[in-house]
């Protein structure tokens, strides 16, 4: 009998180390599973703002009129201001846990986010108290070929003209057009009178390919406008003035023509002027050419109504100076804040066509390139005659479908790491 009761006491004191050895089991197993929630969670943390920080700094390869050496500085400048607004566990994250590097050639932005030390809670129980924890992005700029919203402009690409650049000045920008209906010509003397004529020596190629001279090249940097001490970098904001074609004259580089719409009747071109195509446009598609003298009354109407939707909107230049001297960059604003910059109604897409295209009998063009434009104004009381002046705002943001070819002036912003 005193055997069994001795039996039965050891068999009690087996129970409780079985139990002991249960408990830290168990506590263990909540360690991992309460700590490894949390070092996830914190891990999701820094892989947002990881990938927030390279998207911000990528953008700015998607921006005109900053020099290759300012897109380096600018890319690191905003990926690290958005790093440093996020929080991992609670605590806003510090610059010396963010690693920026910037690749100008591919156009790419890599980010790392590393805290290296993340506090733990159970885990302190089995000697582990902090856990360094970290994420990696990387997002590019990256050429695309289709886009919507494309607003009927067809917009002839700038060349350098070699046959009839006869003034004083023969700064390669388009002083003033030929052929317009009213309108006087000093071809020559004040004004250059251009015209594409491969066989004296003009010459053409579209943003980003060999020796560009399209808008968005670097082509006119060293020149000075006539009337300005001013210049535009990567033609960033430059001033375009541009005239209505008409059948009875030949197209100039400063006209500029309709695509045809896709339903009869000039009610047709007017609500794509003041609305949105929603029918994907690519470079490269052929495109029905036709001349806004043709349908006069409802393109004068539309400039006028789309002019309308926000009356109080102006583009401010705002002058930078440095080696090279000053030039011009500049935004649209609005007594609206939420039309403020690209969000502005006049802001636009139009299709740029190659000046091979000029001549007459070229029907159906294939579009060149696609770029942003702000309507800035037409003259009063000129009517269907009157031009346009628009500004040359750079990239146009692509869907990322692929089109026949893909736009050198059409970009999307993407993660690839």
């Amino acid at each position: 009998m005193q055997e069994t009761h001795g039996l039965i006491r050891n068999r009690r004191g087996a129970t409780l180390v079985i139990v002991a050895i249960s408990l830290a089991a168990m506590l263990s197993m909540l360690a991992l599973a309460i700590d490894l929630g949390m070092l996830y969670k914190t891990r999701a943390e820094a892989q947002r703002a990881a990938d927030a920080a390279a998207l911000a700094g990528a953008s700015v390869f998607l921006e005109l009129g900053i020099k290759a050496s300012e897109k380096v500085d600018s890319a690191n400048v905003r990926a690290y201001a958005l790093a440093e607004a996020n929080y991992m566990t609670g605590g806003l994250i510090d610059s010396s846990e963010v690693t920026v590097q910037v690749l100008p050639d591919s156009e790419k932005v890599r980010v790392w986010v590393r805290r290296a030390a993340v506090p733990t809670w159970f885990a302190r129980v089995i000697g582990i108290d902090a856990v360094p924890v970290g994420a990696k992005a990387a997002a590019e700029a990256t050429t695309a070929g289709t886009t919507k919203c494309v607003k009927p402009f067809l917009i002839p690409d700038f060349w350098e003209e070699n046959s009839g650049q006869d003034n004083v000045v023969q700064n390669q920008i388009w002083d003033f057009p030929q052929n317009i209906p009213n309108q006087p010509s000093s071809c020559g003397t004040t004004w250059e009178c251009w015209s594409y004529d491969k066989a004296a020596g003009d010459r053409y190629a579209r943003y980003d390919e060999p020796n560009a001279t399209g808008l968005g090249s670097t082509f006119r940097d060293a020149r000075v406008a006539a009337n300005s001490p001013n210049k535009y970098r990567d033609d960033y904001a430059r001033p375009v003035m541009l005239y209505p074609s008409f059948p009875q004259y030949s197209p100039t580089p400063s006209n500029w023509f309709l695509w045809r719409i896709d339903c009869p009747g000039g009610n047709c071109v007017r609500d794509a002027m003041t609305g949105c195509t929603t029918t994907p446009i690519s470079v490269g598609q052929e495109i029905a050419k036709e001349q806004p003298g043709e349908v006069r009354g409802p393109v004068q109407q539309g400039l006028e109504e789309w002019l309308a939707q926000d009356a109080s909107a102006r583009f401010v230049e705002s002058e930078r100076t440095d080696a090279n001297g000053t030039y011009m960059t500049g935004t649209v604003v609005s007594d609206n804040p939420a039309y403020n910059g690209d969000a502005n109604p006049r802001v636009f897409i139009a299709g740029l066509i190659s000046p091979d295209f000029l001549a007459p009998g070229y029907d159906e063009v294939p579009l060149n390139n696609l770029g942003k434009f702000y309507l800035e104004s037409i003259p009063p009381n000129q009517g269907s005659k009157a031009p346009v002046k628009v500004r040359f705002l750079g990239f146009v943001t692509g869907t990322g479908d692929e089109g026949p070819e893909s736009g050198s002036l059409v970009k999307i912003l993407k993660l690839v790491e």
